[in-house]
């Protein structure tokens, strides 16, 4: 699932936060270099990993290639 900027704006920073917190689909986010900046606990808990374990780290180059 896909949230645009304008739906993010719209809906506020308590909704998303609760978004974030509650999906069962995991969620990540990149910095401009490609580097996870954070990641939601249903990516730390599908992965089994720690989100000090992925911070910093550059996914696969096959992720950047998906569009929607």
């Amino acid at each position: 699932m896909a949230i645009h900027i304008e739906v993010i704006s719209e809906l506020g920073e308590d909704a998303l936060e609760v978004i974030w917190n509650n999906t069962n689909d995991a969620i990540f986010t990149l910095g401009q270099d490609g580097a996870v900046l954070n990641a939601n606990p249903s990516f730390t808990a599908i992965l089994d990993w720690a989100i000090d374990e992925i911070k910093g780290v550059t996914p696969p180059s096959f992720l950047y290639n998906i569009s929607i």
